[in-house]
């Protein structure tokens, strides 16, 4: 029995003695330096949904499910969607790995080959305009490519954007959601060309017509004759017309100066007897107020016209100011009239 225990304390001696010079060079700073992949395991088991992979699987599914409960306003009211996906933060769903993350903006290559495939394979048709406002492009407009390959105006798209910002954004044609748009001039070589090409077959038809008659004329003579027969006969026909009607205006204009003459030279000799058949039916008509203005005809200076109407002087002043003839008509009978002032006031206060 004291064999065994010595050969035991022995073997423990021996135990301590091993572990001894371990402890002092882990104690010391002489160690060597870790491993990197050890450090980026440990610090991904920090996360939280690394540690319990199944029970943070489902908290983001659950998420999701209230996510898309509550934009449908079915749990709570309805909450502004973020539409840029570059602002927008990342789900936990997407930071397991579990849902696709949103796809990183395009370069200006990646822009060029989608403004070319809109080109060659005609996705979306330039020349009928935008799909929001049915408008077509014009050459001052603004107008912005999708990376789904549609083109609209750009206040149309961001007035959509508004409208719907209470779920992700998606394209008005082929709903992608999260796409990119950029500003694009690929409507203006289109209107270019279109705009040449109409203004090439204009001329090629003037041409063609013109080389037409002088072929037809050689060729058929008697054709040509009589088309410069239907030539003068329209242009007699429409200069008979035009001497006509210069006629007949002429006589309207002569039979409006005749009327205008006679008027003035009667308003011009009226007599005093006449101003007072005038004043007389002033009295009869009673009127107290200013037909321009609407305030009574005793506060200021009134003036009687030769058809019996009384104004304000100043009004009708005013009133002639306005009109573009010489010969001023009454704002109430639309005749012309001479004007003649009140004497008193007890004129106007008999009204």
């Amino acid at each position: 029995m004291k064999k065994n225990s010595s050969s035991n304390g022995k073997t423990s001696t021996h135990h301590h003695n091993n572990k001894a010079p371990l402890i002092s060079k882990g104690s010391g700073h002489n160690y060597s330096s870790p491993n990197p992949k050890a450090i980026g395991i440990m610090k991904e088991l920090d996360k939280p949904y690394k540690q319990n992979e199944k029970l943070w699987t489902a908290v983001a599914f659950q998420q999701e499910f209230l996510d898309v409960l509550n934009n449908n306003g079915l749990l709570s009211n309805k909450k502004k969607f973020e539409q840029d996906p570059v602002k927008r933060k990342p789900t936990l769903a997407q930071k397991m790995g579990l849902r696709e993350p949103p796809p990183k903006p395009l370069n200006a290559m990646e822009w060029k080959s989608v403004e070319r495939m809109i080109i060659t394979n005609r996705i979306s048709l330039i020349e009928d305009g935008c799909p929001i406002c049915m408008e077509l492009f014009g050459f001052r407009d603004v107008v912005c490519v999708t990376n789904c390959g549609h083109i609209f105006h750009e206040n149309c798209l961001k007035g959509f954007e508004k409208c719907n910002c209470w779920r992700k954004r998606c394209c008005p044609m082929c709903r992608l959601e999260d796409y990119q748009r950029n500003n694009t001039t690929i409507h203006l070589n289109l209107l270019r060309n279109c705009n040449a090409q109409t203004i090439q077959a204009l001329f090629r038809g003037v041409i063609i017509r013109k080389k037409y008659r002088k072929f037809l004329f050689e060729k058929y003579p008697e054709r040509h004759q009589k088309f410069l027969l239907t030539k003068l006969s329209s242009i007699n026909s429409r200069l008979e017309e035009t001497i006509q009607q210069d006629e007949k205006n002429v006589d309207d204009f002569l039979r409006n100066i005749d009327e205008q003459v006679k008027q003035s030279l009667i308003l011009m000799n009226m007599h005093d007897d006449e101003w007072k058949k005038v004043e007389t039916k002033l009295v009869t008509d009673q009127n107290e107020e200013c037909p321009i203005c609407l305030c009574f005809l005793h506060e200021r200076h009134c003036v009687v016209t030769s058809c019996g109407h009384v104004f304000h002087d100043k009004c009708l002043q005013s009133f002639e100011n306005f009109q573009d003839n010489s010969q001023h008509k009454c704002p109430l009978c639309r005749q012309l009239y001479v004007k003649k002032p009140c004497e008193t006031k007890l004129d106007v206060l008999m009204l």
